[in-house]
């Protein structure tokens, strides 16, 4: 996030956890950001820890089950019915799972035509 859009950029606002008890104040404090223009998306995000020795970060290949990980996850629905979209997760050594577009809802079946390209800060 070293592009100056980044720096005026503004925190989309309060998050809710889902794990481990759904729609609960989170535990640490995240920061995301959006950004557009005419062709993309962008997502910028910081993940606050208390203990960064104690973050989860196994999984390395593309498309692990992220669960036992400690990870993100942005669901986007461009349709705007709550069903149908996409669904990127990422983990703190940039696992990517990008199995696009998906049920929303379920976590249906996936299409792999779409892929991501996901990059990472130190």
């Amino acid at each position: 996030m070293d592009e100056p859009a980044w720096s005026e950029a503004v925190p989309i606002g309060r998050l809710l956890q889902q794990e481990p008890i759904p729609e609960s104040e989170p535990t640490e404090e995240t920061d995301v950001f959006v950004l557009y223009d005419r062709d993309n998306v962008y997502f910028g995000i910081v993940c606050h820890d208390k203990d960064p020795g104690a973050i989860v970060a196994t999984q390395m290949s593309r498309d692990a089950r992220l669960d036992i990980d400690d990870h993100i996850v942005i669901a986007v629905d461009p349709f705007l019915d709550y069903r149908n979209g996409f669904f990127f997760e990422v983990n703190p050594v940039v696992s990517k799972n990008t199995n696009e577009p998906r049920t929303l809802a379920n976590r249906g079946v996936s299409d792999r035509r779409v892929s991501a390209l996901i990059g990472e800060a130190s």
